[in-house]
């Protein structure tokens, strides 16, 4: 208790105590708002990471469903020619000559551009050819 009055009657002792706690405590606020500012940063960073995320698994659904259709659509004109090339071979028993008609041929031509058929079986694609 004793040293407790020697600095409150020597103002020389008294000042670097008073500075020490005031550093100490700028210090800690300091310290604080840092530490404050640093948490923000880092959820902001995430919040942002995971908004870049959510487009790019958006734009990845896209192009896959995309990439399905285009496959469904594919699958379906290779049905469809596989169709007409077996009653084309049906009904055009003669190909031992290796020759080939006008109808076989625009088979031929449709299964390696990728038109399409029309739904009634005609030989006239989808696209109006």
């Amino acid at each position: 208790m004793m040293w407790v009055l020697r600095f409150l009657k020597n103002p020389k002792l008294l000042l670097p105590l008073l500075g020490m706690l005031t550093m100490a405590g700028a210090y800690f606020v300091g310290y604080h708002h840092a530490s404050s500012r640093c948490e923000a940063s880092k959820k902001q960073a995430v919040e942002e990471a995971l908004k870049d995320y959510q487009y790019r698994q958006k734009v990845a659904n896209q192009v896959a469903s995309e990439l399905e259709a285009r496959d469904m659509e594919i699958e379906k004109v290779y049905r469809t020619i596989e169709k007409k090339v077996v009653k084309y071979v049906e009904t055009h028993p003669s190909l031992e000559e290796c020759e080939i008609d006008n109808d076989g041929l625009d088979l031929w031509n449709r299964a390696n551009s990728g038109r399409l058929f029309d739904s009634s079986g005609s030989g006239k694609s989808d696209t109006g050819d």
